[in-house]
């Protein structure tokens, strides 16, 4: 069942954070390992770094035995460059902006290295027929949001909003921008319209890469991000989600 969340009740928890929302740690989001893309060893400073970042992530986390075999006495936090050893065991290349299908299939490759197999579901926002793979909806996030499943969203944003062209289907002239975050937990958000999603960000520095943001449902079924703005982009959606379910 998906939680009730009351920011009246956890208003001790929180640090305000202008720019990205409210910082947040919850258990669950405590017992997420993240890196910031900022960090000093990773130097992943341009923007195309924040799909292998998240893959690392997810990995690290459905992959605990794994990911040890990985740490050394020298590194035994998920530093620099134990991430850019996770990416290098995964096989991306961050050198470019990463495709979902990189993810994927590099999700793949890693869990048969390791023995395991990964249940993957890719859930999208077609520009012409609106997520023809399986609606987004807060109960699927939900279930793959456990101990052995994991979330990735790839956030579209829009310079203006949303626009439909003659025959019905979203104009993506106007998309500027794309962001790749990892999903925590969902809560059903009890203060305003809509669901509060835990999140872990590589975009953002460390002290403040775990923080919630509000999501709601619009038109076509499409989930719109509140509160959430970069760049041009005035207008956030979910475009893209990957469920990820261990097998062991």
């Amino acid at each position: 069942n998906i939680s009730e969340f009351n920011l009246v009740d956890v208003v001790h928890s929180f640090e305000i954070n202008k720019k990205y929302g409210n910082a947040y740690n919850s258990l669950k989001s405590s017992l997420f390992p993240h890196i910031s893309k900022y960090n000093n060893t990773l130097n992943f400073h341009e923007d195309c770094y924040c799909g292998p970042i998240v893959a690392a992530n997810s990995m690290a986390y459905l992959f605990k035995e794994d990911f040890k075999r990985l740490q050394t006495e020298k590194e035994p936090e998920f530093s620099g460059d134990l991430v850019k050893k996770l990416i290098k065991e995964i096989g991306y290349n961050p050198s470019h902006n990463t495709k979902v299908t990189e993810i994927i299939n590099g999700i793949k490759k890693y869990a048969e290295k390791n023995n395991s197999s990964a249940e993957i579901e890719h859930r999208y926002l077609d520009y012409d027929k609106s997520y023809p793979k399986g609606k987004i909806t807060p109960e699927w996030i939900k279930n793959n949001s456990t101990q052995n499943s994991n979330i990735i969203l790839l956030l579209d944003g829009f310079s203006s909003e949303i626009k439909y062209n003659l025959n019905g289907n979203i104009d993506d002239s106007n998309r500027t921008w794309g962001h790749y975050i990892n999903v925590i937990d969902i809560h059903k958000n009890v203060n305003k319209e809509g669901y509060i999603l835990e999140i872990a960000d590589p975009a953002v520095q460390k002290h403040e890469n775990k923080y919630i943001i509000n999501i709601h449902k619009g038109e076509n079924d499409i989930w719109y991000v509140d509160g959430l703005k970069n760049r041009d982009s005035n207008n956030i959606i979910i475009g893209n989600a990957i469920s990820i379910n261990l097998e062991k």
